[in-house]
């Protein structure tokens, strides 16, 4: 994997926050459009290291319902796993490279 320039690194970091927006599980991104932050690297150094959607899934599941602590629905279950696979999507069609 290449190294990303500051602007690279700048523009990845936005966009995953747009999803993490848009996936927005406690509904307060028209009031906070930071809230996730802190979850974003940790999303993006899973798919650096070549986790796939079970390991990004199963982090968001962690932060949504142990450290945000939403209780668990079937709905809120289903949008975790479709925002996992939709953000390892972005990543792997946007940013993954092979070594340069």
């Amino acid at each position: 994997m290449r190294r990303l320039s500051s602007d690279d690194r700048t523009r990845r970091f936005a966009h995953a926050r747009e999803l993490w927006n848009e996936f927005d599980p406690i509904g307060v991104v028209h009031a906070v459009s930071n809230e996730y932050d802190n979850y974003i690297d940790p999303c993006l150094r899973i798919l650096e290291n070549g986790g796939g959607v079970a390991e990004l899934r199963d982090y968001v599941s962690f932060v949504v319902f142990e450290q945000i602590g939403l209780n668990q629905t079937d709905a809120l279950t289903r949008a975790i796993h479709e925002f996992a696979e939709g953000l390892a999507s972005w990543y792997v069609n946007e940013w993954e490279r092979p070594n340069e």
